[in-house]
């Protein structure tokens, strides 16, 4: 077939156009090959790769003097089981010891395309490396993802860029836009340009989401008037927070086959889109809110519906995901680890920790924890869940930072009044909670016993200070172009 439709192009038609006829076509086989694989098929050869991955790093200065250091002689890491002796990674012993010619593959710095710095939130300065190599392959995988979630091939598509920080990416299929945080510019554009498409994808962290929708609101601006998807990152949300945007934007978090609000979770130093959302890792995450007995199932324990993980999946093609344990997480969660399997990456980091607690849970995992579910849908998994609480710097006592940003969201009538920034102080007598109202709000004080009966158990003791939008003292009038902190 391919070869009957190729002998009709033009001898004169330039390769880029050739390319353009047959992306979608290759974009189909490749996404029906790896539905098809097993995810065992796919872990061995994610194992194999590392190894790879090892070997190239074992090259680099900086990563000979970091296996000497650990009494590591590369010479004896020759099989997966070896691995594991190989030393973590993270900025403390890359970023911030090493020099850029001791951490990178030689000539790589004469070729690179582009620097993507990581947000800082740490306080340690790291970044990723891209190569013009990579860089001319970057919008086929990026065409190829848009395609997997929101069929791009088929839906003439407006893709609105409003993440922080120039991360800007490119597409040969999507109309790309990019605004940063500007959301008078967001709305402009959907309101000119999305009736020439038939669906708009809008890329936002979830602070920025909030801050479009109550601007949007505010200014009468419809959003039901187009298919609206969103791709949520940067950090963390919840249910409530979901279905709340959700309403605003006119999509059904529970419509299967609708316009999808999913999240994407990327580093800067190790790549974007590492994980990701997709209906049916949505579908589960939305029935463990609803369901207590299959949380307990799930997780070994009682926990309130904001407790409940984010549920990401990803591509064992990717990266290797590692869990390790770690004495101080809570019950059941590991410190993780990633080794990107980009064979030509310019900067590789075998098992670099993100600071992150996680589950991991397999496909049989999985299928055991549902079994006698009555959904056909999650009945089936091939591929492997990764159950991410957050940052470990971010655990708050008997609760986590992740918690309190759903709570907010669970009455609607909370959620209209705040923009959804606040910082947790603790201190001898337990915590001091610090809202940010939205501007021109009046009452205030009505609002409290309100929000207090929305927090977390541990925090219903907690003083509660709630403040005009101007007089917030926690940086948020609003700069959003950081990553917020919400624990002091």
């Amino acid at each position: 077939m391919l070869a009957r439709g190729c002998a009709t192009i033009p001898a004169s038609l330039p390769k880029p156009a050739i390319d353009a006829m047959f992306a979608p076509l290759i974009r189909r086989l490749l996404l029906a090959h790896l539905g098809r694989q097993h995810y065992s098929t796919g872990l061995e050869k994610s194992r194999r790769r590392a190894l790879a991955q090892f070997r190239r790093a074992a090259k680099l200065p900086a990563y000979a003097t970091l296996l000497a250091e650990a009494g590591v002689d590369p010479r004896s890491i020759r099989h997966w089981p070896d691995f594991a002796r190989l030393p973590l990674l993270g900025k403390h012993n890359t970023f911030q010891r090493f020099s850029l010619e001791d951490l990178c593959v030689p000539g790589t710095l004469d070729k690179l395309a582009g620097v993507l710095t990581s947000s800082g939130q740490s306080g340690k300065f790291a970044f990723g490396l891209t190569t013009r190599r990579q860089s001319r392959r970057a919008p086929f995988f990026i065409d190829l993802a848009l395609e997997a979630s929101f069929r791009v091939d088929r839906f003439k598509t407006l893709l609105i860029n409003a993440l922080p920080m120039g991360v800007g990416f490119a597409s040969n299929t999507v109309t790309v836009a990019q605004t940063s945080v500007r959301e008078d510019m967001v709305l402009a554009l959907a309101d000119k340009f999305g009736p020439h498409y038939e669906q708009i994808i809008l890329v936002v962290d979830p602070l920025f989401l909030k801050r479009l929708c109550d601007t949007s609101r505010d200014r009468g601006f419809d959003w039901r008037r187009f298919r609206v998807h969103a791709i949520i990152g940067e950090e963390t949300f919840g249910e409530h927070f979901r279905a709340y945007v959700g309403n605003i934007l006119g999509t059904d978090p529970d419509h299967w086959d609708g316009p999808l609000l999913g999240a994407s979770m990327g580093a800067g130093e190790l790549g974007l889109n590492l994980f990701f959302e997709t209906p049916q890792t949505i579908a589960l995450r939305r029935r463990l809110y609803r369901d207590a007995g299959l949380r307990r199932a799930f997780f070994g324990q009682d926990m309130a519906p904001e407790a409940v993980p984010m549920l990401y999946t990803y591509s064992t093609a990717q990266i290797l995901v590692e869990c390790l344990p770690d004495p101080a997480a809570p019950p059941g969660y590991r410190q993780l680890a990633i080794t990107p399997l980009a064979e030509d990456a310019p900067l590789p980091l075998p098992r670099y920790q993100t600071g992150d607690l996680v589950r991991l849970y397999e496909p049989d995992r999985l299928m055991h924890c549902l079994q006698g579910i009555d959904s056909p849908r999650l009945a089936r998994w091939t591929m492997p869940v990764v159950a991410l609480r957050g940052r470990d710097s971010e655990e708050a006592g008997a609760t986590h930072v992740s918690v309190i940003k759903d709570s907010l969201y669970r009455a609607p009538g909370v959620a209209d009044a705040l923009t959804g920034a606040f910082r947790l102080e603790p201190h001898d007598k337990g915590y001091t909670l610090h809202l940010q109202c939205r501007p021109g709000l009046s009452g205030m004080q009505d609002l409290e016993s309100s929000l207090r009966a929305a927090l977390p158990e541990p925090l219903q003791g907690a003083e509660i200070r709630l403040w005009a939008y101007e007089a917030f003292p926690f940086g948020m009038t609003l700069d959003y172009e950081r990553k917020f902190r919400y624990l002091k």
